[in-house]
């Protein structure tokens, strides 16, 4: 293992910086509603979850784990992410928000259906959001821009029960520092958004207390569920019932801005959706402890939340899968007091397993193919014939 995991980038990442300042210069929001995350730049912001997006439009969260310098290209930075399966598999006819959603309370069917085939491990990535969608310091990088490679391991890579695969995924991406995506003063920019990639501090990644809270000698416990991107709800006097109904026809409760919440693990379960078998952590809206009702911060997560990490002494013990939501009509979904909720415990086998894919992952294990990298040295090839030749003619005219 590592014994670099979970540094800030280094030296070489500020010398980066300085070099593009002086050198050319004359990505369920979560309810309750109001606990969202500062704008990148003040005071409380939460830079290590990720708005993440896959081939097919799916929206989810991501928490950064780890991120170095690539070995092989000083101007390339790697980065490792964890997040739910069910967020980047591939499902028939898309992604909806029932991908999120528990039917019944005592059914652990979700997901979707996933397609009979996936795609390659580099072509699950849609892209990958810094900062909600409204914050004036985010940005969006994908293969259009700053992401030269990327790669996807879904969940039979990570851990497996019984021939099923766990409901995480790991995620590695390779961004080309000079082709962040510019704004205005696209010097400027790249660096400062440089800046925001150098102050994602990495979480790491631990197991849950060994002893379940519904076991003998197991004791329920308190998790935060950080950078949540999904959807969120409000109370509705039309649903008496319900302690919260997201309205789809409400910009302000759409996927995009960060928010977080609190509550408390009641019982490890073991889930079985036909999908997915894991270990998985649950808790239920009201049954928070004293000190979550306390602060105010008590709540569940929604469509879009899944994948955000759930800290414990701020370690990721696991990734937020699934929720209890009712079908209100026209799109809404409501969530009543006792609605539980569903995270994938970070296994030993799942902790190994993200591991190892982080300490393997570089430019050069995400590259294309050996006959994609011909065509692309062909066509630079090309490419640099063709304006040798346009200089030539440009040259000869000036005579």
């Amino acid at each position: 293992m590592s014994r670099c995991r979970c540094r800030r980038l280094s030296l070489v990442a500020l010398l980066f910086v300085l070099t593009l300042s002086f050198s050319c210069q004359p990505a369920l929001a979560v309810i309750p509603q109001g606990n969202t995350v500062p704008f990148i730049g003040n005071a409380g912001a939460f830079t290590s979850a990720v708005r993440i997006i896959n081939n097919q439009g799916n929206q989810g969260t991501a928490t950064l784990f780890h991120a170095e310098m690539d070995p092989a290209n000083p101007n390339y930075l790697n980065m490792c992410f964890v997040t739910a399966d069910h967020v980047l598999r591939n499902t028939v006819g898309g992604p909806n928000y029932a991908d999120d959603t528990l039917p019944y309370d005592n059914v652990n069917v979700y997901g979707g259906t996933p397609a009979a085939v996936q795609p390659d491990p580099r072509s699950f990535l849609g892209g990958i959001g810094i900062g909600g969608q409204t914050d004036p310091s985010g940005f969006f990088m994908s293969s259009a821009n700053a992401i030269v490679a990327s790669q996807v391991k879904l969940g039979e890579t990570i851990d497996k029960i019984n021939g099923k695969p766990t409901d995480i995924a790991f995620v590695g991406i390779t961004i080309d520092l000079t082709m962040l995506p510019a704004q205005n003063n696209p010097i400027l920019a790249q660096a400062g958004q440089f800046a925001i990639l150098n102050a994602m501090a990495p979480i790491p990644l631990a197991t849950p207390p060994a002893l379940a809270p519904n076991a003998p000698g197991g004791a329920p416990f308190d998790v935060s569920m950080k950078g949540g991107y999904g959807v969120t709800g409000t109370f509705d006097g039309n649903f008496p019932l319900y302690a919260y109904v997201f309205h789809p026809v409400v910009a302000g409760e759409g996927y995009g801005r960060e928010r977080m919440f609190d509550n408390t693990v009641q019982a490890y379960e073991a889930v079985n959706t036909g999908v997915y078998t894991y270990s998985a952590l649950r808790w239920n809206l009201g049954l928070e402890s004293v000190n979550i009702q306390n602060n105010g911060k008590a709540g569940v997560g929604m469509p879009g939340d899944s994948g955000a990490a759930m800290l414990l002494n701020n370690n990721i013990i696991g990734v937020l899968t699934a929720g209890l939501m009712d079908p209100l009509g026209g799109g809404q979904l409501g969530v009543k007091n006792g609605s539980r909720e569903l995270g994938a415990q970070i296994t030993t086998n799942a902790l190994n397993a993200l591991e190892n894919w982080c300490d393997n992952y570089s430019y050069a294990t995400a590259v294309p193919e050996p006959a994609t990298c011909v065509l692309a040295t062909l066509g630079a090839l090309m490419v640099g014939l063709t304006a040798r030749r346009n200089r030539r003619i440009a040259i000869a005219g000036r005579g």
